[in-house]
């Protein structure tokens, strides 16, 4: 199930912005804001989404292609930064320079640091952890043969095979004949039947509908649900998530296994001294505590349930291994912990990290090595846009 607050952000913190809450693919809920003044009346839908995402006005962002692009990311990014300095003949220094990946190869994102800062304290003070921030037009996935054209208001937006853009419509009627290439075959449009004039005769339109709220929060959620759009929090920007909530479910489940199993060392004294009035009362009650707190054991022998939660990852061991992994997340700054579970049958903690290198990973790996925390790979890595996902097994040595 997907479920995604997304905000279309204005040319400021103090410009009117538009928002939407898509389960689904389902608008649910939307609206617009005064300024980002009132975000903080998002608050209960970026806590419950599984995705809070902003977009920013195209305009505000410069794209670049990287040719034969470096592996490595230091190198990837010094790249990147070299490239639009000297195309755009700014200083670096004013500039926030983020890389990515598409179809078609690496890209280069630059945005001045000024609006990324503003819009993340904007964010902060409203109490909303924006995970992806990105730019309209680059959050567009286009085919090999094909592009979208989105008309909102005094704006349109673009994406093609070979780059993107988002302009006022004054200029897009002045540059329309000439922007599309030759191999675009298909245009995708949100638009009204007006706008038809200011399309390619000779190439196959696809009307999606008129382009109101709804209709651009629906087209922007399905192309970010499809694709992984460039996001600008990266380097200093990159969101240091709260990796400790991933473990609650676990502290809680160590507790409650922990008060358990001195539940049943009550039962068991009571059935010594052969109180079994008392025994059973006990056993009772230890029974419906562990069906309560692990319904998916419901049935199996608490005793035996207890002893081998807290010997795979309850009690000391757990809150032992929790630590230790705070301290090398923390020490490498550049691995975020995505989820955890657990693997009964194996006894291990199976986390889920992701990175925006292979290297970075195994820096971690060593670091847990060095804290005594046993880890091996569990599936591989894989891409996932600009970055590498993929999962470890983890245990106390």
């Amino acid at each position: 199930m997907t479920d995604l607050l997304l905000m279309l952000l204005g040319e400021s913190p103090d410009a009117p912005l538009r928002w939407g809450r898509v389960r689904d693919g389902r608008l649910i809920e939307g609206g617009r804001l005064d300024d980002a003044r009132g975000l903080a009346a998002l608050q209960d839908h970026a806590a419950e989404a599984s995705l809070v995402a902003a977009l920013l006005p195209g305009e505000q962002v410069a794209t670049r292609r990287l040719a034969a692009p470096p592996r490595d990311e230091r190198k990837l990014r010094a790249a990147a930064e070299f490239l639009i300095e000297d195309e755009l003949g700014e200083p670096i220094a004013d500039l926030h320079v983020a890389v990515g990946a598409d179809a078609r190869g690496a890209l280069a994102v630059a945005v001045r640091r000024r609006i990324v800062e503003n819009w993340l304290e904007a964010f902060a003070g409203a109490g909303i952890g924006c995970a992806l921030l990105s730019a309209d037009y680059l959050a567009l996935p286009p085919a090999d043969n094909a592009a979208v054209v989105i008309f909102d208001g005094a704006r349109v937006v673009a994406a093609m095979p070979d780059g993107g853009f988002a302009v006022e419509t004054a200029l897009f009627e002045r540059i329309a004949a000439g922007v599309f290439s030759d191999e675009v075959e298909r245009i995708s449009v949100l638009g009204d039947a007006v706008h038809r004039r200011l399309l390619p005769r000779t190439v196959a339109l696809e009307w999606l509908g008129a382009s109101g709220d709804a209709a651009l929060i629906l087209a922007y959620a399905q192309a970010i649900a499809e694709s992984s759009p460039v996001n600008l929090r990266q380097g200093a920007y990159r969101r240091r998530r709260d990796w400790r909530a991933a473990f609650a479910p676990w502290r809680r489940a160590a507790a409650l296994a922990a008060a358990l199993a001195a539940l049943l060392l009550v039962a068991g004294v009571a059935d010594g001294l052969r109180a079994h009035r008392i025994a059973d009362r006990w056993s009772e009650a230890a029974s419906a505590v562990h069906a309560t707190a692990f319904p998916d054991a419901v049935g199996e022998n608490p005793a035996a349930h207890a002893r081998r939660v807290l010997a795979a990852g309850g009690g000391p061991s757990f809150l032992a291994l929790s630590a230790r992994f705070a301290e090398a997340v923390e020490a490498t700054g550049t691995v975020e912990i995505e989820r955890i579970t657990f693997d009964a049958a194996r006894g291990d903690f199976i986390v889920s990290v992701r990175s925006r290198s292979d290297a970075d990973i195994e820096d971690l790996k060593q670091r847990l090595a060095a804290l005594g925390v046993e880890t091996r790979d569990s599936g591989g890595y894989r891409r996932a846009g600009a970055d590498w996902v993929g999962e470890l097994a983890a245990r106390m040595r």
